[in-house]
Order: structure tokens, then C-alpha cells, then sequence
């Protein structure tokens, strides 16, 4: 499928979306995927909310903010920003460090991540979410998405959930950022020695760091003032580093 006929599908879905979902918004954490889906649905309706959760300090990339403030000017964003009850290292000291996937340590940051956007959508009387999830990131969404579909209802969060790049796969996504001129977080680029198709955003401390070879080095060696200090309180994270 060529990348004009992939975006018009993925219109054609926000469309519907839109016309049978109560009031969503959509929820971006200002990664390739992500921005490639607002800037869908804004082709289709500027006026859908926009959210971002911040995980705050350890949790999000310094760089991240900076690309944020680019994005909300050039872009005329109202961002609406939500933040977890618990801070990544109030977390970590609460449930341990996330280093198994399935983990309740692990389980601990998706619950802080979803109670506060869920919160907010309830609070604001949203009745749905576009998020960018992608069938070709991993096998469990693999099976979720082409279980559910594109478009599902979310029973414990209580919201109906839209994927509008459900089955693009990366290069697609990729091909689409260059044609439309979106912006690109400079995580991508970062790193020579990288190709921008291997590289996720992700959180600066990865949760399930395990389960994500190298990204505590990675952390490391960009800011290794942050990762001393995170260190210093939990001083395990050397030995993975």
C-alpha cells in the first residue's frame, strides 16, 4: 500500500472516529508515531484536545521539553499536560526497580501513566483516545490490535481507544514524516552510529530496563549527570550501565 493510500485509510478511521466517539483527544508522548498521528488528526479536525503525560525529571528526556515548546509554538497547540501522583523515583522506592517485564514494579509505571491520563479524560468528560499504537512494535500489540481492530472499547479505563497507524509498519512512518514535513525529536538523530528506524523514544530510565538492552547506557552516556544522580539513590542501575 502506497503511503498516500495509508493516509487516507488512516483518515477515513479518525473520520468515523470522530463522528462516533464522544468528545476524544488525543494522546502524544511527542515520538515519531505520535506525531505523525496528531498531525492526521489534525488534517481532519484541529480543534480535538491534545494531552502529553510528563513523567517529570529521570522519566522524560531534557530534550523532550525543548521539542515540546517547538511543536506547541509552531504548531498553535493548546497542550493540556497531566503528571503521575508518584514521581519515577517515589515509584522505585514504593515498588522497586522495574527490571522484569510483567513485574509489579513495571505494572506500578503503567498504572501511574494511565490513572493520569484517564483522569483527566474522565474529568474533561472525553469519551475516547487516539493513541499511537502500532500492531509491528511488538507481538502483544500485535495480537491486541489485530484481536480488537484499530478501534476498541477499553473496559477497565472506560474509554473507547482509536490506533490510526495500527498497521503502519516503521518505515512507512518514517516515510510519511519526511513527505509531510512533520517535525522529528532529536532523540532520532542523537546518535550517528544509529540508524533513526532502531531508535525509540521511550522514558530516560527505562521502566522494565531489562527488557530494554543498552538503554541504561544510552542514558548514561547522554546525561551523565542525571543518571549520577538517579544512581546515587539507587546504586544497582551501575551494574546495568
Amino acid at each position: 500500500m502506497s503511503i498516500r493510500a495509508r493516509t487516507q485509510a488512516s483518515l477515513n478511521l479518525i473520520e468515523r472516529f470522530l463522528e462516533q466517539c464522544r468528545d476524544p483527544a488525543v494522546s502524544i508522548s511527542f515520538g515519531k508515531d505520535s506525531m505523525l498521528m496528531l498531525w492526521l488528526v489534525r488534517q481532519v479536525d484541529e480543534s480535538v484536545p491534545v494531552v502529553w503525560f510528563d513523567g517529570g525529571k529521570f522519566d522524560e528526556w531534557p530534550e523532550t521539553y525543548a521539542f515540546r515548546d517547538r511543536v506547541v509554538e509552531e504548531w498553535g497547540l493548546d497542550l493540556i499536560t497531566v503528571r503521575p501522583r508518584l514521581s519515577l523515583v517515589e515509584q522505585w522506592r514504593q515498588y522497586g526497580v522495574p527490571w522484569k517485564r510483567g513485574s509489579r514494579e513495571e505494572a506500578a509505571y503503567t498504572r501511574e501513566f494511565q490513572h493520569a491520563l484517564d483522569s483527566e479524560a474522565h474529568r474533561r468528560g472525553w469519551g475516547g483516545q487516539f493513541v499511537g499504537m502500532r500492531a509491528a512494535e511488538s507481538p502483544t500489540r500485535s495480537r491486541l490490535l489485530y484481536c480488537r481492530g484499530p478501534v476498541y472499547y477499553a473496559v477497565t479505563r472506560d474509554l473507547f481507544v482509536c490506533c490510526p497507524l495500527w498497521n503502519w509498519s516503521t518505515g512507512d512512518v518514517w516515510l510519511a514524516t519526511d513527505a509531510y514535513g512533520i517535525p522529528v525529536h532529536p532523540i532520532y538523530t542523537m546518535d550517528p552510529a544509529r540508524r533513526r528506524e532502531t531508535v525509540r523514544l521511550g522514558t530516560m530510565a527505562e521502566t522494565c530496563l531489562a527488557g530494554t538492552p543498552g538503554a541504561l547506557a544510552t542514558f548514561r552516556r547522554r546525561h551523565p549527570g542525571l543518571f549520577n544522580e538517579l544512581a546515587a539513590q539507587f546504586p544497582e542501575l551501575r551494574d546495568h550501565a
